[in-house]
């Protein structure tokens, strides 16, 4: 579900971009890109309006002390997304969500004429076997599956990761589209 605002003709995506990714083996970056927009989902929405405007008065709206990045393999993303929508995120072989602390995990600053929140750079790493494949990167508020999923941006191709690959990216969070 995208809106189109009066008087603009751009769709808005959301809350999040990734600015870039990266998947490295062997030393060699074999797939890079950037710019991918996300969808906000409707419970994520609702999680920031109530932290914004209300103080996250119930459990599942008070701002948390990380945000968590995770993959999985969603083949298309929806608006009414939730926790329980996500598909083969990875288990084990050295997958793990990755944390951006909420007080010290981002930067504010202003890209193209906008203010934005910029996060430190993140990395999955897999071993063993590794894992995939995974076609989306999601933002949600818990380590676990009873938090809110925020946002999901859907990935150009589809990453198979092998023992020893890294995946690293960066994303930013704006009110007006991440320029």
């Amino acid at each position: 579900m995208s809106l189109i605002y009066r008087g603009m003709s751009d769709k808005w995506h959301g809350l999040m971009r990734i600015l870039e990714i990266t998947w490295i083996r062997g030393g060699k970056i074999i797939y890079y890109d950037t710019d991918l927009a996300n969808t906000l989902h409707f419970l994520g929405e609702a999680f920031c309006l109530s932290a914004l405007f209300t103080g996250g008065t119930s459990p599942n709206t008070v701002i948390p002390a990380s945000y968590y990045m995770g993959l999985d393999a969603r083949p298309t993303i929806n608006v009414n997304d939730t926790m329980q929508s996500l598909l083969n995120e990875p288990v084990g072989n050295g997958y793990a969500r990755q944390l951006l602390s909420s007080t010290t995990g981002f930067t504010i600053d202003v890209g193209g004429g906008y203010h934005r929140a910029v996060g430190n750079v993140i990395t999955f790493s897999a071993s063993g076997v590794g894992w995939g494949p995974v076609n989306n990167i999601f933002l949600t508020d818990k380590g676990d599956n009873t938090g809110t999923l925020i946002a999901s941006a859907p990935l150009s191709t589809p990453i198979q990761a092998n023992a020893g690959d890294q995946i690293n990216m960066r994303m930013a969070m704006s009110l007006r589209d991440c320029p």
